[in-house]
């Protein structure tokens, strides 16, 4: 459809529009913020005009969606974000949240085509400087990553709120008023009416609309994002007990199951994301095979990503997920030697140096449930290890180091000589560095604990415990 837009210079104040006279350019081409606000105010015009048949094409508006999302997420290590991008950013995150709010009515293959705009969403949740941005970011990728089953009551109160801020808002303020209501609106009408209050019929269009109201295990995947503590751990509880019991429900929406986990694996309130971590593990134990791909897959993504805060804090978390999954398998560990092992040396190499402490931390206690496996990956473990203890300038990363030493040789105990054979000198041969070399005294301390272990081993193999035993046989 093309709209005509000459003679378009400004909306007042009022909202409508004003012609430009002849003797009057239509832009400025040295104010570069009016020209992108005037942009904005023309897709506000285009909305009015158009009415709900701007949310129809889903195709050209994730288009347009993706670009704004690309391009912030671009800015995001950089500059801070001027006015103009924050409320082309709100734009975007209002015309997503209308569409999910009902605006338009979703097949299988939209929301297929919509998870494209999960990895900038992502991002955004992480790295945004604003929470309550973060926090609808968050909730959005929620929804298009389970396909609507869970829907946050506020998407549409958020994006509302969202293409209201700043010192531009008068100006943009209807906006998002016309977003928010498009789905009200009927073909050619001209005003806008009064935002209604939400109900939960308006909450919940995805399913009513559909014909499938949400059964009560829907419900409680909902409850796992409430905002109030007590009743969102409550329902993760819930969920982790229904995948205990093999529910088929449960195991049929395990993805779902996975993103809600992963998604409150972030709280930043330990009540809730040690129970995220627990649930993710009896989810594991379900379906071992795509649970740990899926999880190794989010761990090695994650260190990928932005170095802050909260991106350390998660990655911690998930490589805990990843060591309760592996105390899980028990026997079965070994199969998933070669990504565990991968992972986690690589994560000993990332920048930050809390990340590599836990990265060697997780890699000690995962050999010592290897046993005869870990022959194979000996040396590349032992030539790790001998790195960072002679290069590393962090004192905690070197603890760590020297503290798989000693987790490798007390997990193997008596087979240590077998598994270890061809490095426990060099072995050795560390721990002595360590002790001559070493200024941290933790270090030196866990040094001589290996050492300790080591002794202990060699000293079982030569001098075996002697069975005060003797063969009575009964002749025929």
């Amino acid at each position: 459809m093309h709209v005509p837009v000459q003679g378009l210079v400004s909306l007042g104040e009022d909202g409508d529009c004003h012609p430009a006279s002849g003797s009057q350019p239509l832009l400025d081409p040295s104010d570069r913020e009016s020209q992108q606000l005037l942009t904005l105010q023309l897709v506000a015009v285009l909305s009015e005009r158009l009415g709900p048949t701007v949310l129809s094409n889903t195709v050209q508006l994730m288009e347009f969606v993706g670009a704004v999302l690309q391009r912030v997420c671009a800015d995001l290590t950089g500059r801070d974000m001027d006015t103009v991008e924050t409320e082309t950013l709100s734009v975007a995150l209002g015309l997503i949240a209308a569409m999910l709010g009902g605006g338009v009515q979703f097949a299988q293959a939209d929301y297929e085509a919509m998870e494209v705009l999960l990895a900038p969403l992502e991002q955004i949740s992480v790295a945004h400087r604003d929470p309550s941005t973060q926090q609808l970011a968050a909730e959005l990728r929620i929804t298009i990553a389970t396909h609507g089953a869970i829907t946050r009551p506020s998407h549409i109160a958020a994006g509302s709120r969202h293409g209201t801020r700043g010192h531009h808002g008068s100006e943009l303020d209807m906006t998002s008023t016309k977003f928010n209501n498009l789905q009200e609106c009927g073909p050619g009408e001209g005003t806008v009416p009064e935002p209604r209050p939400l109900t939960p019929s308006t909450h919940m269009v995805d399913h009513t609309q559909s014909g499938n109201p949400p059964n009560n295990f829907h419900q409680v995947l909902q409850a796992a994002c409430d905002p109030e503590v007590p009743t969102r751990v409550a329902a993760l509880r819930t969920l982790t007990q229904t995948i205990k019991h093999r529910s088929q429900e449960a195991l049929n929406h395990w993805e779902q199951l996975l993103t809600v986990f992963l998604d409150n694996l972030g709280h930043e309130d330990s009540f809730v994301y040690l129970t995220a971590i627990q649930g993710l593990e009896v989810l594991s134990d379900s379906a071992p095979d795509h649970m740990l791909l899926h999880l190794l897959r989010e761990y090695q993504s994650t260190s990928l990503r932005e170095q802050t805060a909260g991106s350390v804090d998660r990655r911690m978390k998930m490589g805990e997920v990843l060591m309760r999954v592996t105390r899980a398998l028990g026997a079965v560990a070994p199969h998933y030697r070669d990504p565990l092992i991968q992972a986690f040396l690589i994560g000993s190499r990332d920048a930050d140096s809390t990340m590599r402490a836990s990265s060697l931390s997780n890699l000690g206690e995962l050999c010592q449930r290897l046993h005869f496996a870990l022959g194979p990956v000996i040396h590349e473990v032992v030539a790790c290890l001998s790195a960072i203890v002679k290069t590393e300038q962090e004192a905690e990363v070197r603890r760590a180091a020297v503290h798989v030493v000693t987790l490798l040789l007390r997990g193997l105990s008596e087979k240590a000589l077998q598994v270890l054979s061809d490095v426990l000198r060099d072995l050795y041969r560390l721990l002595k560095f360590v002790l001559r070399t070493e200024m941290d005294e933790v270090t030196v301390l866990h040094a001589q604990l290996a050492l300790q272990e080591m002794d202990d081993v060699i000293r079982k193999f030569l001098f075996p415990d002697q069975k005060l035993e003797k063969k009575i046989m009964v002749l025929p």
